[in-house]
């Protein structure tokens, strides 16, 4: 459970409005994480945004583990396994972070 156990510590240290960018799946997604439709609770609501790699086969995807309560809030896949290198079974994004730090 090192997850549960990081999520614990980041909201003990009240870190909160932290996002996830995820990879290494064959589709995008945006899921909302949120205790009160998890299992387990000690934690500050969170987004995990999740981007596959840029030339391979689209498929997926698989159900989320009911642990930590994700919606799904946009999801991007091909209805059917594409083959590995087709530029057009690609989904590309962009993403600028701003942040900001509190004293």
């Amino acid at each position: 459970m090192e997850i549960a156990e990081l999520l614990g510590f980041l909201r003990a240290q009240q870190v909160r409005n932290h996002v996830w960018l995820t990879a290494d799946v064959h589709y995008c997604a945006a899921h909302h994480y949120h205790p009160d439709r998890a299992a387990f609770q000690d934690f500050e609501p969170f987004w995990e945004f999740v981007a596959g790699p840029l030339n391979a086969g689209s498929f997926g995807p698989n159900p989320l583990d009911k642990t930590f309560g994700p919606q799904v809030v946009f999801e991007k896949a091909r209805r059917r396994r594409t083959p590995h290198r087709l530029p057009v079974s690609s989904f590309l994004a962009k993403c600028r972070l701003m942040g900001r730090r509190r004293s």
